[in-house]
């Protein structure tokens, strides 16, 4: 999967350390297919597809441990014998890289890769030095006879499946790149090495008119292809297609649950843990933003999700909406119940309610007290629920590798504010008031057990918070500026952020702060 390409393909810092540390280690290896696009692999805009000797595949886990390149897991149907998904991290730039990390070469019908290349050892062995970057690539001679091998096995699997019979324009390419690299001389080499001595001019023929492969060569490729790789499969055809319609068949499910925001696997998951990061911050701090971007940044390849904790604008269920109004009649809220549920310790003045009970009877219908706690009792204990609900969903879904980010995160130390309980005892209060009361704050209990594994704090002036966040009082914006520093959380590892600062500085720092926790 390719990134949309940035103007000029810059590679990172830590890409290049990888191939360096490979080859201090003197562990043979190479960035074997689609070299036509190798700067953009090494840049992480595409994945670094590396093959490295399988006898060394303990050093070469060292190699990555070291560099802080975590193991990742695919889902089923894009996991494959041989092959394993690590992710890193450039610090500098912010950059997440993919290595497709290959023991052994594969190809075949997707979702399986069920045919063998048997030419690991050669290409490992005649690897060379891409001139531009100074890494190790497969010799283009030898991935030239490889990619018309493996575009006569992808045609044929897409044949069979009714996708088509040509070349893809990605495939089209890399045989435009390697064509010009390659001269004549080498190219029969590279034949000889690879391929049984009886079918070396076929292949040197299919590939001398130096232009990628037309339907009829695709056709005799395909011969030359089960000719020589036969006897490597792992699967007979017929099974290899089952198993690939069984695999879409699991895609296809987990796509719709990932659509419906149900329980699965869509990206790769942490082999060692998941992680569950709670951003929190003021009105205006950039909660949003920032779980938006950093949420962006890992689904490229991670299995991401981000979860809304608040109770205001944000993914709010339809009951709760619904609840609004209804706890807004019984409280006796009247024509403003269209307000109801907004957080009044930012509301405007016009809609901010009395400080005491018995001043907000004044500006209320005569409702009974009884239904007034009832009303607000039903809307609270609701919204503490979803927010429950929502929390124990994300652990699961922590415990199974998934990468939490969460927009705000609920606590107990400050009642009222900056998703706090919402529910007050009072002196005359009813029993059914204190019932609420009493449940909602066991609700909490619950979701202060429910801990991320760190919090990180945005930090910005309350004169930035009150600007960002037209309408809202200063003052009462300046009491959650204050609550943002003070908050506590003993046991917790808490990141504090200055967010009054550009964005991407401000995304930068969050994404050092979540890669360590990984």
């Amino acid at each position: 999967m390719l990134r949309p390409p940035m103007s000029t393909p810059t590679p990172v810092t830590q890409s290049l350390s990888l191939f360096r540390a490979l080859e201090a280690a003197a562990i043979r290896h190479c960035h074997w297919k689609s070299n036509e696009h190798l700067q953009a692999a090494l840049a992480g805009q595409t994945d670094l597809d590396l093959l490295v000797d399988r006898e060394r595949a303990d050093d070469v886990e060292v190699v990555l441990r070291g560099l802080g390149f975590k193991p990742f897991v695919s889902p089923s149907w894009a996991r494959y014998p041989g092959i394993f998904d690590w992710l890193g991290f450039d610090s500098p730039t912010g950059t997440l890289l993919h290595v497709h990390l290959h023991h052994e070469l594969s190809s075949g019908t997707q979702f399986v890769k069920e045919q063998v290349l048997p030419f690991a050892e050669t290409m490992l062995d005649t690897a060379e030095r891409d001139p531009e970057t100074g890494v190790y690539i497969a010799a283009p001679a030898v991935e030239l006879i490889i990619l018309l091998l493996r575009s006569a096995l992808k045609t044929q699997a897409l044949t069979r499946l009714g996708s088509g019979h040509g070349l893809s324009a990605s495939l089209s390419r890399e045989f435009v790149y390697l064509f010009e690299r390659v001269d004549p001389r080498r190219l029969r080499q590279a034949a000889v090495s690879l391929l049984p001595p009886d079918e070396v001019e076929a292949a040197l023929s299919l590939l001398s008119t130096g232009r990628p492969p037309d339907a009829q060569s695709l056709t005799l490729a395909r011969g030359l292809a089960h000719r020589v790789l036969d006897a490597h499969r792992r699967l007979s055809p017929t099974v290899a297609l089952a198993r690939s319609a069984q695999l879409g068949v699991a895609r296809f499910t987990a796509r719709l649950a990932r659509k419906l925001d149900l329980p699965g696997q869509w990206k790769k998951a942490a082999i060692d843990h998941g992680l569950l990061v709670a951003i929190i911050g003021c009105d205006g701090a950039g909660k949003s933003t920032v779980t938006l971007a950093l949420s962006r940044w890992l689904s490229w390849k991670a299995d991401a999700r981000t979860v809304y904790l608040g109770v205001g604008d944000g993914e709010i269920g339809v009951g709760i909406r619904v609840l609004r109004g209804l706890a807004a009649t019984l409280r006796g809220d009247g024509p403003r119940a269209s307000g109801a549920g907004r957080n009044t310790a930012t509301a405007s003045p016009s809609a901010t309610p009395a400080s005491t009970p018995s001043e907000r009877v004044k500006t209320r219908w005569p409702v009974p007290l009884v239904l007034r706690e009832t009303g607000s009792g039903i809307l609270n204990i609701t919204m503490a629920r979803e927010r429950l609900r929502k929390l124990r969903r994300a652990q699961r879904a922590r415990e199974a590798g998934s990468i939490l980010l969460t927009d705000r995160f609920p606590q107990d130390q400050v009642a009222g504010i900056y998703d706090g309980p919402r529910g007050v005892l009072h002196k005359d209060g009813t029993a059914i008031g204190r019932f609420f009361f009493r449940t909602e704050r066991e609700a909490y209990a619950e979701m202060k057990r429910l801990s991320p594994d760190v919090i990180i704090k945005l930090h910005v002036p309350v004169e930035v918070a009150v600007a960002r966040k037209a309408g809202h009082q200063y003052e009462a914006m300046r009491r959650k500026v204050d609550l943002t520093s003070s908050l506590v959380f003993p046991e917790l590892p808490v990141h504090d952020v200055d967010a009054n600062r550009p964005l991407e500085d401000v995304v930068l720092d969050c994404k050092r702060i979540v890669w360590s926790y990984l």
